[in-house]
């Protein structure tokens, strides 16, 4: 028989296996089927190729179940192979390409000859891609074609091209695992992935990478019941390991490691029945763009050595501010308790809300809040000189000018009230409450 006499008279018939077995050298991509449906039928039942020769552990891995060898990157191609219209029998050799295009396109890896095939009534097969000779990027969704070389018999004359390339395409179910697959059904585990990677790097049983959308995500998890009960999550990790996290987000060049977002419910929650529901640790900090709001209470304010001038506390929590004569103002602090640092993030004045009312002759003459400068000065972090004579209750806001500073230093509210001289009718003030709005943001 000769090779080169067969050019045009061969028909192959083959098909790729619905399941091929990510080895070390693919297993950071997810195996999808190859594209392209029309030229080529099920010749008969194939598979990937098994390592194990009862055929045991290559079903535990394709079931999902733990196999303590993994399967390879082979696939099993069969054929059927004519001449002049009659089956071939007889020891054939094959070499093939695997291309990206059914005519010129650019081939995928190296070139595979397999020598000494067995072709019976016409039919052979060959495992292909054994040693992984397409390459790690072979099938990840584009369709692919097989250029095929053959001469027969085997070892002798030279190789004839058969045309046309055999477009490579998949098993029914191997179509669940092209890109944009829904998987929809009833189990509790629709999808399922185990790995036994042992320890290094980072071993995960299911990656997601997102290449080239600007707001993608690699994983992304829904969980759309929207009963007043439903109490699902969109993606759920958990984790046996002491030292392990059920779910771990790493951002690098500035962004975020996990992030959390609702609009009317909680961004990111955690319970612990025993232990902590939320920790943090490292040289990073936590921060907040939220407001935080903190209440002095008139009752501690004290008089910083102004003259005729008294304090009475009042049952609604304010302090009563009577002049016993007019003139000079009347200085008088509340003292601010706060964190400088609040689990790392430096803390910053925002604003300072005064609610008063002031008698006939009252008023008050400015508002401050002020820190010590680390020496025997002091540092207004806001500062306003303006009369506020409102005879019922008011209530006025100062705002910090940005930058704002840091609290790091004895913090202070400063209120200089005076009364018209002479102080003859209801020469008080009566500061209701005092607020500082404080933030974890500088400007803004």
């Amino acid at each position: 028989m000769q090779a080169r006499r067969i050019a045009t008279m061969v028909t192959v018939v083959a098909a790729l296996a619905f399941l091929l077995a990510a080895s070390s050298a693919i297993a950071d991509k997810p195996v999808q089927r190859p594209k392209g449906l029309d030229e080529i039928t099920l010749a008969g039942t194939v598979g990937a190729k098994d390592p194990d020769p009862q055929g045991e552990l290559g079903t535990q891995a394709a079931l999902g179940t733990a196999a303590s060898t993994p399967l390879g990157t082979s696939f099993t191609y069969q054929g059927q192979l004519k001449q002049n219209g009659n089956p071939v029998n007889g020891k054939c050799d094959f070499q093939f390409g695997l291309f990206d295009a059914a005519g010129h396109g650019n081939q995928v890896g190296a070139t595979q000859t397999v020598l000494d095939v067995t072709v019976t009534n016409g039919l052979f097969t060959v495992q292909l891609n054994s040693a992984n000779e397409f390459g790690n990027n072979a099938f990840t969704g584009e369709a692919r074609w097989l250029l095929i070389y053959v001469r027969c018999p085997a070892g002798s004359g030279d190789y004839t091209y058969l045309t046309p390339r055999q477009p490579v395409t998949a098993a029914p179910y191997a179509l669940g695992l092209r890109a944009g697959t829904v998987i929809s059904g009833t189990a509790y585990q629709n999808l399922k992935v185990m790995s036994n990677a042992p320890t290094g790097y980072i071993p995960a049983a299911v990656t997601g990478e997102m290449l080239t959308a600007k707001d993608g995500v690699g994983v992304y998890g829904s969980h759309e019941n929207t009963a007043a009960d439903a109490g699902g999550a969109g993606v759920w990790g958990r984790t046996w390991s002491p030292q392990g996290a059920g779910i771990e987000g790493t951002g690098i060049n500035g962004a975020y490691g996990v992030k959390g977002t609702s609009d009317t419910g909680t961004g990111v929650y955690g319970y612990s029945t025993s232990g902590t529901a939320i920790q943090a640790a490292g040289t990073g900090i936590i921060n907040s763009t939220a407001d935080s709001v903190l209440y002095l209470s008139p009752h501690s304010m004290v008089n910083r050595g102004s003259a005729n001038v008294t304090l009475t506390p009042q049952e609604n929590g304010g302090m009563l501010i009577r002049g016993v004569a007019g003139g000079e103002d009347k200085y008088l602090s509340i003292p601010v308790s706060t964190f400088g640092t609040l689990f790392g993030a430096p803390i910053y004045v925002k604003a300072v809300e005064v609610c008063f009312a002031a008698g006939l002759t009252g008023k008050i003459r400015a508002t401050a809040v002020t820190k010590n400068d680390g020496s025997t000065g002091y540092t207004h972090y806001i500062y306003e000189v303006a009369d506020h004579i409102e005879t019922s209750r008011w209530c006025y806001t100062l705002n910090a000018t940005t930058p704002r500073q840091a609290i790091d230093s004895s913090t202070w509210v400063q209120l200089n009230v005076a009364f018209w001289y002479p102080p003859i009718q209801d020469p008080t003030v009566t500061i209701y409450s005092v607020k500082l709005t404080l933030t974890e943001k500088q400007s803004g």
